[in-house]
């Protein structure tokens, strides 16, 4: 018998008489096998927490031990996570945002993830009105270079970055035409690419375009370069362009000349989307013998390079009945080629047809019709990889920021616009925009953002992936 501390008997507890006595002691919980630890969780376990985890997670998982370190920089490991992110389908589009603050006399620019649900996510702010270094642009940093960069596409989360063609300092003036660059903001790396020299004093820099392309079969991303050129000498009014590719595999440029010139005007510094690694244009058609005067707003169409050959491929708009408020509003919509048709008809309308692509065919086919809706203007920024638009609306004047509403819309489901909430960052200019997804590639040559003058310490050559890794590990990779 217990006693307590005024040397009073404790009572025995008294059983439920409802509970059958078990031979069982539930004093002391004893660990059994079927008991899960970090030690003994399987490769094939860990492996699959992983590809589920977030990159900055798995960014700071690299503190935890050597061996967590090489697997997250394991190419096959990058490549199963990469996979399970595009089978998740995640929502974003990576969006480039201007912003003026009318009070501070200040304007800056944001890049930041947008998805169906929830805030918009910033990813980097770019003051505009912050003094550049004293070296730049002959020693090239990544924070000068985004002051005036242009977003070129995003493939498996790294994006192509190319100086836009409005200058206003003579610093990027200096820099337009001279270099490129692919950027993965998740890991916070990025890489400088030079162009090659000027073929002639004919080229017209100033009006080139890039675009972002990807090889499967060898993993090399690609970057194509439009590059317009007055032909004949001395008839400037008659434009033809040349096409040069970059492989960031072997680093070198190649130059498509010898296949002839390609008659095609882009319209942006930009390509306006990527269709399955190969990335479109919206220009203007130079037939072959055309010596006509050039009108880049005349002969609108489409056309794509394939990164992988060089091939060049024009795309024709379907016949329909245009008015005086007509615009045409090409996209990718779910890895097809989608063209929405505002104001169709003989009268000016608030109605929008959605056209496809076929492939096979190569005939346009009217699959949706949005309508009436009461707006003045409407712009189309770009599509959710699960189909859902995004549409920019606004009454009267464009200039008119308070007027523009951001709007989802899935053609599959609904004719009626969503209002998606917290977009109060994208006013009041949205310019270029691609669907994006997170991920741990690393091209080779990047590098970190902020160490590019950092030679002074050579870094040692890294241990074979295969001395710090488990053999679970490696025989789940399939590396024996």
């Amino acid at each position: 018998m217990e006693w307590n501390k005024l040397n009073k008997p404790i009572p025995a507890p008294t059983l439920n008489p409802l509970l059958k006595p078990t031979n069982v002691d539930l004093t002391i919980a004893q660990p059994t096998n079927l008991e899960l630890t970090p030690r003994t969780l399987t490769e094939d376990m860990i492996n699959e927490i992983l590809f589920r985890t977030p990159v900055k997670s798995l960014i700071r998982f690299r503190c935890v031990s050597k061996s967590w370190l090489l697997r997250t920089l394991h190419p096959k490991f990058i490549s199963m996570h990469l996979n399970h992110c595009i089978l998740c389908n995640d929502k974003h589009l990576l969006c480039h945002i201007y912003k003026y603050d009318v009070v501070n006399k200040s304007c800056w620019e944001l890049v930041a993830y947008l998805g169906l649900r929830g805030p918009v996510m910033p990813v980097l702010r770019i003051e505009k009105n912050r003094a550049s270094k004293c070296d730049y642009p002959r020693k090239i940093n990544f924070c000068d270079f985004s002051k005036q960069m242009v977003l070129a596409g995003s493939i498996n989360g790294v994006m192509c970055l190319t100086i836009s063609g409005v200058m206003c300092f003579s610093k990027y003036k200096e820099m337009k035409g001279r270099s490129v660059a692919l950027w993965n903001p998740a890991i916070n790396m990025w890489k400088l690419i030079r162009f090659p020299e000027r073929k002639s004093r004919f080229d017209r820099l100033d009006v080139m375009s890039v675009g972002l392309g990807f090889d499967k079969g060898a993993g090399d991303y690609k970057i194509v370069r439009i590059v317009p050129v007055v032909r004949p000498p001395g008839f400037e009014e008659y434009c033809w362009s040349r096409v040069e590719i970059y492989s960031a595999n072997r680093d070198i440029w190649t130059d498509f000349e010898k296949r002839g010139y390609v008659p095609f005007w882009p319209k942006l510094p930009n390509c306006n989307f990527i269709i399955k690694d190969c990335p479109y244009w919206v220009g203007a058609d130079r037939l072959p013998g055309d010596l006509t005067p050039f009108n880049p707003n005349e002969n609108e169409m489409l056309a794509s390079i394939d990164p992988c050959t060089g091939l060049y491929k024009k795309v024709r708009y379907p016949n329909f009945v245009k008015n005086l408020c007509t615009s045409l509003n090409p996209l990718k919509w779910k890895d097809s080629l989608a063209l929405l048709i505002q104001s169709p008809g003989e009268c000016p309308n608030s109605i929008v047809d959605m056209y496809v692509l076929d492939e096979s065919t190569k005939n346009w086919t009217k699959m949706y019709t949005i309508g009436e809706h009461q707006f003045d203007g409407l712009r189309i920024p770009q599509c959710l990889t699960t189909g859902e638009i995004v549409f920019e609306t606004w009454k009267g004047d464009i200039l008119h920021a308070d007027n523009r509403t951001p709007y989802f819309w899935n053609p599959e489901t609904s004719d009626n616009f969503i209002r998606k909430r917290g977009l109060a960052t994208t006013d009041p200019l949205w310019y270029e925009s691609y669907s994006h997804i997170e991920s741990l590639v690393c091209v080779k040559g990047m590098e970190v953002i902020g160490k590019e003058d950092d030679h002074k310490k050579k870094t040692k050559p890294r241990k074979d992936w295969t001395e710090m890794l488990s053999k679970d590990f490696e025989s789940l990779l399939h590396l024996n």
